[in-house]
C-alpha cells in the first residue's frame, strides 16, 4: 500500500458509505418479491428509475449509472453469477448401433 493511500484510508475510515441510501434501496427492491433476488443490475438499476419516476425516491436522489449500480451490488454482495446454458455436454457414441434405414430411402426420379 502506498504512503499515501494509508493516510487517505486514515482520513476516509469513519466517513459513511456515500451510497449507504441507494444500497438500501437496492436491498428493499430485492426484498420485495421472492423471484426479485435474481435481478442483475440492470434490472435493478430500471427499478430503481421507476420508484424515481413514481416518486418513491426523492427526486433528488441523483440515480447513478448502471456501472454505478453494479458496484454497489457488489460491494453489498448482491451479484450473482450469470448461468449459462451449457453447450456439447451430448456426445455421439460412435461405437452405438447404426438404426436400420426403415424407408429404404431411393429418391431416384425417372421424370423431371
Amino acid at each position: 500500500m502506498s504512503r499515501s493511500g494509508f493516510y487517505e484510508h486514515l482520513q476516509t475510515r469513519n466517513k459513511p458509505y456515500k451510497h449507504a441510501f441507494l444500497a438500501a434501496e437496492i436491498r428493499k427492491i430485492i426484498e420485495e418479491e421472492d423471484y426479485n433476488d435474481t435481478y442483475g443490475y440492470g434490472r435493478v438499476f430500471d427499478a430503481l428509475l421507476l420508484k424515481q419516476i413514481y416518486g418513491k425516491i426523492p427526486g433528488d436522489i441523483k440515480i447513478p449509472s448502471k456501472w454505478t449500480v453494479y458496484r454497489i451490488m457488489q460491494h453489498e454482495n448482491l451479484i450473482h453469477k450469470v448461468k449459462k446454458k451449457p453447450n456439447g455436454i451430448t456426445k455421439a457414441d460412435r461405437e452405438a448401433r447404426k438404426s436400420d434405414d426403415l424407408i429404404k430411402r431411393d429418391f431416384y426420379a425417372e421424370n423431371p
